[in-house]
């Protein structure tokens, strides 16, 4: 819920820019699994690559066990979550359902997720 007369710009946000920048760190390089990651607020920072060679932002989270994955593609209105339900460190699985379920939005490669 918005508190009133917090938003002046009418920009429908609920908290201005300056604030928003004050409370995200900057992106950090990690390792997730043995793979290179840039972590912001907790989630994975990357690129989502369209057919057409398109490249948009894009944010998730992935499991270092390989059960579970999520990311979001808001540019192009997508977000899929895949939970199997058997531990593996193989990220097989998981990841063949993620990439069917965005190639089906017209998305087919991941970077750095």
């Amino acid at each position: 819920a918005r508190a009133g007369g917090d938003d002046p710009g009418g920009s429908g946000s609920l908290l201005q820019s300056a604030s928003l920048a004050q409370a995200a760190p900057a992106p950090a390089p990690g390792v997730l699994g043995g793979d290179e990651v840039t972590w912001a607020l907790g989630l994975q920072l990357g690129r989502a690559v369209a057919a057409n060679g398109t490249s948009y932002a894009a944010f998730g989270h992935r499991a270092a066990c390989g059960a579970a994955a999520g990311v979001c593609v808001p540019e192009l209105g997508i977000s899929v979550a895949v939970t199997v339900s058997r531990l593996t460190d193989a990220k097989s699985t998981t990841s063949q359902l993620l990439g069917a379920a965005l190639r089906g939005s017209g998305v087919v490669k991941l970077e750095g997720l």
